[in-house]
């Protein structure tokens, strides 16, 4: 199931149509809100990999998706927020994910948790408080860029 708004990662020929997705499994309790992108003539769509504990399997939906520029490279990133189950307490909690565009993954995207723990679910509430969470977190922990995971 489509979630939120989509939007193309640039206006350039390379684009890429981003895609939030709830993906729901018949006859499985399992639901995993995840990026997909989908290939300038929408024949090619590609799920953005993350690392096991970024692959919320009770995912119930995504509450806000943000597109702006994080990289500086011109082409939107996407900032999430994902409404899960909590583990601790019989409630439900937003919990931020970032990917950002990266020329080398097949997909072209890929996903970032030291940007990730840098947002708030408050921050979620617009691009503009996304942006500054962004920038506090680079300049406390002493980098120009975010990364991607690796696992």
């Amino acid at each position: 199931m489509v979630q939120k708004p989509l939007r193309w990662s640039t206006s350039q020929n390379e684009r890429r149509l981003l895609v939030p997705v709830n993906i729901r499994y018949q006859g499985l309790k399992n639901s995993y809100c995840r990026l997909v992108t989908m290939s300038a003539n929408l024949q090619v769509a590609e799920l953005i990999q993350v690392p096991p504990q970024a692959n919320f399997d009770d995912c119930l939906d995504v509450t806000a998706v943000l597109y702006f520029d994080i990289n500086g490279d011109g082409i939107a990133d996407v900032v999430q927020g994902v409404r899960v189950k909590s583990n601790r307490y019989g409630t439900t909690v937003v919990v931020p994910v970032v990917y950002l565009s990266n020329a080398t993954a097949k997909s072209g995207y890929c996903y970032s948790e030291q940007a990730a723990r840098q947002v708030q679910p408050a921050d979620l509430r617009s691009i503009d408080s996304a942006k500054d969470a962004l920038e506090v977190g680079k300049k406390r922990i002493g980098i120009a860029q975010f990364e991607c995971s690796q696992w």
